[in-house]
């Protein structure tokens, strides 16, 4: 069984059913790899890569390896519009950053920080 980090991390241990399969996955195996198949990604990071066991530092990890890449102040600032918008993507958001206008991207995101952070208005699946 793959020893799952960033967003299987999340919908494991928090019971989130996602729209749709995410493009790339992240696990902890023993050489950093990268596998193609059938248009999904599987990344295989060392343990060092290893994110805490923490539903902010899983997150992180998944938005900023898995979907977005950018830097930390790129995806803290992501997080904080989405809570601060009951939970959903504005399009001002969407706007400045185009792969969150994907819908099943959105909805993974939306999903994972209204459970991870108890968003007002928001529906965690």
């Amino acid at each position: 069984m793959a020893d799952w980090i960033g967003y299987k991390w999340l919908a494991a241990r928090y019971g989130i059913d996602t729209v749709q399969a995410p493009p790339v996955t992240s696990e902890i195996g023993p050489s950093r790899r990268t596998i193609h198949n059938d248009h999904i990604t599987r990344e295989i990071y060392t343990a060092n890569m290893r994110p805490e066991d923490t539903l902010t530092a899983h997150l992180t990890f998944a938005i900023k390896k898995e979907i977005v890449e950018g830097p930390n102040q790129d995806i803290d600032r992501i997080i904080r519009a989405i809570k601060g918008n009951g939970g959903q993507i504005s399009n001002k958001l969407a706007a400045t950053f185009p792969v969150l206008a994907n819908a099943g991207v959105a909805a993974s995101i939306c999903a994972c920080i209204a459970a991870a952070f108890e968003v007002p208005g928001a529906s965690a699946a």
